[in-house]
């Protein structure tokens, strides 16, 4: 009876301080978009500029209605609309003096210090275009969240990288070494409501021989945003539950922040330890500080139900 009380006292207060955790509490900034569907956000360290995709209208329309903003690390709009006239943009990354993004079927370029468009490039059949990745020698990764592709251009030529239900409708992406990581969504089921039955997964393709290796063996969510700390754990977002998680290399998750509406690709600023949240159905970019504690350790020590069970009948 005392081993029962003791581990019920335990698992009161660990079970507090994991729900804590849970909350978003740790604010450092919000930026008001003004309904902007804001979708994704890149930080170019070498400007010390957030660059933030905005849907705007649908995310499966060509309506010109989208556009791209600039903003300070202290949450201060620069210039609301440095790029407008597309459709649907998503996934940022840029490499050198170019800003790469995805419109829906196409995968555009601008000079980061002008804001010219310098490259327009259609990819054939594509339906949904999501996250871009770059690898070390300019190689562009984009998602196909619809088709279950993950395309590749290379010098402004296009293929397809891999294919197929194992990809389980791929979003967020990120290059790692000789690894492109991928944030899955899980195989949709229903395209008007991008409905799942099994959630997604996060994985990893090896660039070379394309061996796909899973980092979370279970299904864990519907998955956007991705990104690696500093400490080489996984930071991505939960789209449909609100949730941003942060993933250790051997697959044990965390959750750091919830309740949040559509929380999409986010962004790292290392050196001010921020995570910066497009929270897309809300309108607002977040920045929220990155929690310290291990979490995941806590997570790991909280009784289970067979545990519990496994007390009662001792007593």
């Amino acid at each position: 009876m005392k081993v029962y009380l003791i581990s019920l006292l335990s698992f009161f207060l660990l079970s507090c301080a994991t729900k804590q955790n849970k909350t978003p509490t740790l604010k450092s900034w919000n930026l008001d978009t003004h309904k902007s569907a804001p979708e994704s956000a890149f930080y170019h360290a070498a400007s010390g500029r957030i660059f933030i995709s905005n849907i705007v209208g649908s995310p499966v329309t060509k309506d010109g209605q989208g556009w791209i903003s600039i903003a300070d690390t202290e949450g201060h709009m620069i210039k609301e609309k440095w790029v407008e006239g597309l459709n649907a943009p998503k996934g940022i990354r840029i490499f050198e003096e170019t800003l790469w993004v995805s419109d829906i079927d196409r995968v555009l370029g601008y000079q980061i210090k002008s804001g010219q468009q310098v490259a327009n490039i259609e990819i054939p059949g594509a339906k949904f275009l999501n996250d871009v990745a770059i690898d070390g020698e300019g190689r562009i990764y984009v998602s196909d969240t619809f088709t279950n592709k993950i395309h590749v251009i290379e010098k402004n030529k296009v293929s397809t990288f891999a294919q197929g239900k194992n990809l389980e409708s791929p979003n967020g992406l990120l290059v790692v070494g000789n690894k492109l990581y991928v944030a899955s969504w899980g195989n949709i089921t229903d395209f008007a409501t991008f409905g799942t039955t099994v959630p997604g997964r996060l994985y990893y393709l090896d660039l070379k021989s394309k061996k796909q290796t899973f980092v979370t063996p279970k299904p864990l969510g519907n998955l956007d945003g991705l990104e690696l700390d500093a400490q080489g754990n996984f930071i991505v977002s939960d789209w449909a539950q609100g949730i941003i998680y942060r993933i250790g290399d051997s697959g044990v998750s965390e959750v750091l922040f919830a309740n949040f509406d559509g929380p999409a690709d986010l962004a790292l600023i290392q050196e001010k330890n921020l995570i910066i949240v497009p929270r897309m159905n809300e309108g607002i970019v977040s920045a929220l500080k990155m929690p310290k504690t291990n979490q995941a350790q806590i997570d790991e020590a909280i009784i289970t139900d067979q545990e519990e069970k496994d007390f009662s009948e001792q007593e």
